[in-house]
């Protein structure tokens, strides 16, 4: 089961999804009104609160007890159950029928949502990384490339038509290469939904935290603002989605090698420190280019630019932290920390939004939103250091710094390009990666990125 190759996979995907995404809803902002991408808006949010809400086994725990069993040769108990659950809780989708009728249209779109999340955590548990990757290409296919011919002819009932199909492709593909029929199994069900419970209720309050700036904007603004800091907050999460994608990899990937004997420690400051030398630097050219690309490219939303540099700076650049949530799960020590943290990130930023919105505008979200990234961030070391699967030695207090370097940008101290200059100049002199990190990451590359592996050595001290 090789890590690198997994993310290097799953990386590839989300650029593909997430540009794709990214293309499709600023052409359906340009030639549809403000209803229609507010009813897609609304049918897509609901999406995702099904694979949140509804969602009681959580395909993290999915992914690393289906890894744990191949492992272990235990059998594929975890696997069937996970694949027979959506149609379990397939009635409570009926809620929707009171729902407008483009939502009831969306019911078969919701079921095949849920069914192929949890075939794909199944995939990525199996390692088929490549296999699941492309069933999620094929379903954004369909999403946001055929699904422009519904922008053309405006006409929305088509948009979900091609969502449909690309969910019902998907599943054929995902189920040819699992080979796995759905089965009830109370024993595992049970135990993983007792399991995983903290990090369930944690996905139902991040769901909440997520989208409460978003509300709050809409709630004390109106329609107007709310689109100028949708604009923002869509662009500033494409780089963490391509970062967080390398996770899905390293889950099952850690859960393998843990239960073979390697120290989760070594294994999550090495990631840590990746995730830093991936994430900085991006970060910085991301806040870099924020201004330019709203005044060239959307002058309307120009009250947009500072929100997206605050948000795509510390959204980016405090990734290496959100990575250790990886080893929390990897560990199987107790998953309270998620519930916690979850909590307090869903208060912070709903209660600093209504604070600070009325007063800076959308960039009182921006802020608001920013705030929780920094949160998250200190509890998830924390709660990591006191499992023992992270330590805060030599190495990782100085990436740390970097990333409060990179983050102290914004406030004016000095320019982005000093800031980066300085990242970089600092992940080589202080040696917070080493030859043996590079040896280490070397074993696990493909032979096309040797390039990669030639820069980190570079950049190695």
């Amino acid at each position: 089961m090789n890590p690198f190759t997994g993310s290097i996979k799953y990386l590839s995907a989300n650029l593909y999804n997430s540009l794709l995404a990214l293309v499709f809803y600023l052409l359906l902002a340009r030639y549809l009104t403000p209803i229609y991408l507010g009813e897609i808006a609304l049918v897509q949010l609901l999406a995702s609160l099904i694979t949140s809400v509804f969602a009681v086994m959580p395909i993290n725990l999915i992914m690393r007890e289906v890894s744990h069993d191949l492992t272990t040769g235990r059998g594929l108990a975890v696997a069937e159950v996970s694949l027979m659950f959506p149609a379990i809780i397939a009635p409570a989708l009926l809620i929707f029928v009171f729902f407008p009728k483009y939502v009831l249209i969306s019911l078969p779109y919701f079921f095949l949502t849920i069914y192929t999340f949890y075939q794909q955590a199944v995939l990525s548990g199996m390692g088929k990384f490549s296999e699941a990757n492309i069933g999620a290409i094929i379903s954004s296919s369909f999403r946001y490339g055929l699904a422009v011919f519904g922008v053309i002819a405006r006409n929305i009932d088509l948009i979900i038509l091609f969502w449909t199909l690309g969910a019902i492709a998907s599943l054929i593909y995902y189920s040819e290469k699992i080979r796995v029929k759905p089965k009830w199994h109370f024993k595992e069900f049970k135990a993983v939904a007792l399991a995983g419970l903290p990090i369930y209720l944690n996905g139902v309050i991040s769901f909440i935290s997520s989208q409460g700036d978003r509300v709050v904007t809409y709630a004390l603004l109106g329609a107007y603002f709310f689109g100028i800091y949708q604009l923002a907050a869509m662009i500033s999460t494409v780089p963490p989605i391509m970062i967080n994608s390398i996770s899905s990899a390293i889950l099952p990937a850690s859960t393998f090698y843990y239960v073979k004997g390697k120290s989760i420690t070594q294994m999550s400051s090495l990631t840590f420190r990746l995730y830093a030398i991936i994430s900085l630097p991006l970060a910085l050219i991301g806040y870099a280019l924020s201004y330019p690309v709203i005044l060239k490219l959307f002058p309307q939303y120009v009250l947009g630019a500072r929100p997206l540099e605050l948000l795509i700076l510390f959204l980016t650049a405090t990734m290496p932290f959100q990575s250790l949530s990886i080893f929390i799960i990897t560990a199987k020590k107790s998953y309270i920390p998620f519930l916690i943290i979850g909590s307090a990130s869903a208060i912070e930023v709903v209660g600093a939004s209504y604070a600070l919105i009325p007063k800076l505008n959308v960039l009182g979200a921006a802020i608001a939103q920013s705030l929780n990234a920094v949160l998250t961030s200190a509890l998830f070391v924390y709660f990591s250091v006191r499992q023992n699967v992270f330590i805060l030695d030599r190495k990782n207090l100085l990436a740390s710094a970097l990333v409060a370097i990179a983050l102290m940008g914004f406030l004016g101290t000095y320019t982005w390009a000093i800031a980066l200059i300085a990242v970089i100049a600092g992940i080589k002199l202080t040696g917070i990666l080493d030859k043996e990190d590079v040896k280490t990451v070397a074993s696990f590359a493909p032979p096309q990125l040797k390039r990669v592996v030639g820069l980190l050595a570079v950049l190695a001290s």
